[in-house]
């Protein structure tokens, strides 16, 4: 976390919720009391979430001369009319996925091809879907359809204008081990997982440690079983940026970001390989998923820079978001701010919730 003081926090927006005919309700259904489990003093970097249950001590080991064991598929980004669904297979090759309409017989192939230098990631984008319609698929290598560890599914979101409920679960700093909340937001049904950063902790720069990092923690039995039938965004924090309280000066981030790319689903990284920042919509809910690593202390604060500078804003502060990310910002939601409920998160300054609205 970046240090109080030493930095302007671009305006102050540490996070934001703007709402226009909604309802909403804060969940903590799932702390057990303190009697009834071990874990009690879970903190924000156990796991920074509401849902919070335990840890259980369990480990999947590799055979150590076999060929690496395959990562998911994980279903990413899901709009209204588009998919993307990311998979690692154990060896490189050209991978089909086969992909239909609940309850109808007609397919869709789409090809990929595994490549070392992209340590073997695929990343499938599915386009000219459906709104609020099912799907189920499944990987094919040379014709054979390789087997699954459960149902593989994923549904898209409702029409811009549906007046749904949606369910979001929020969280971030998480260990690459067996985790019970997965299986309880899979049990509650929530409509898809953001990970807030520190997902997981890397605390290094170097592409391999970052991938085998990434693929550990996608491994986790749990996060993968709800993973393959739920869309999963992110962002990153310091810990997986690079490095403890880092900022946009740290050697070597471009590292982490290539892998972050390779192991995350998403719609948009960022712009022009820069930073990761994106977003999302659901109804009337729309997610802005901001990176406050890559341009922090980059750059004077945009506010000093327009002689917006104050007594605790000076032209010698730093951004924290960088002009990039605030101007993409501006132009997302200048139109649209009345009308629909806009979610700023940030690392460590978001406070994880389990979150359910509607317009």
């Amino acid at each position: 976390m970046l240090k109080r003081g030493l930095l302007v926090w671009d305006a102050l927006v540490h996070q934001s919720c703007v709402t226009y005919n909604v309802t909403y309700k804060w969940y903590r259904p799932f702390i057990r009391r303190k009697e009834q489990h071990p874990m009690n003093n879970l903190n924000r970097r156990s796991f920074g979430a509401t849902v919070v249950s335990g840890i259980t001590a369990s480990t999947v080991k590799a055979e150590p001369d076999s060929e690496p064991a395959a990562v998911g598929p994980v279903v990413g980004h899901v709009s209204v009319s588009t998919a993307n669904i990311w998979y690692r297979p154990g060896h490189a090759g050209t991978y089909d996925l086969r992909i239909r309409e609940s309850g109808q017989k007609e397919t869709t192939l789409l090809h990929a091809n595994s490549d070392p230098k992209n340590d073997l990631c695929v990343i499938w984008r599915i386009s000219d879907l459906k709104a609020a319609t099912t799907y189920h698929y499944e990987i094919l290598e040379s014709g054979t359809v390789l087997p699954g560890k459960g149902p593989q599914s994923l549904t898209t979101a409702p029409p811009h204008q549906a007046k749904d409920k949606i369910s979001l679960a929020f969280g971030s700093c998480a260990e690459s081990r067996p985790l019970a909340l997965w299986s309880q937001m899979e049990e509650h049904d929530v409509d898809g997982l953001v990970l807030l950063g520190d997902t997981p902790y890397i605390d290094s720069t170097d592409l391999a440690i970052q991938r085998r990092k990434h693929r550990d923690f996608l491994s986790v039995p749990e996060l993968s079983n709800f993973a393959r039938c739920r869309p999963v965004w992110g962002t990153w924090d310091d810990h997986d940026f690079g490095k403890n309280d880092s900022d946009g000066k740290l050697v070597g981030k471009e590292n982490s970001r290539k892998a972050f790319t390779e192991y995350r689903a998403l719609a948009s990284y960022g712009e022009d390989e820069q930073g990761v920042y994106t977003k999302f919509r659901r109804a009337g809910v729309e997610v802005f998923l901001l990176d406050t690593r890559w341009f922090a202390r980059t750059e004077p604060a945009w506010q000093a820079t327009m002689g917006m500078a104050t007594r605790r804003l000076t032209a010698v502060h730093s951004t924290l978001q960088g002009h990039r990310l605030w101007n993409d910002l501006g132009q997302q939601t200048q139109h649209r701010i009345r009308r629909l409920v806009h979610l700023l998160t940030r690392t460590r300054r978001f406070v994880p919730i389990y979150w359910q609205g509607g317009n």
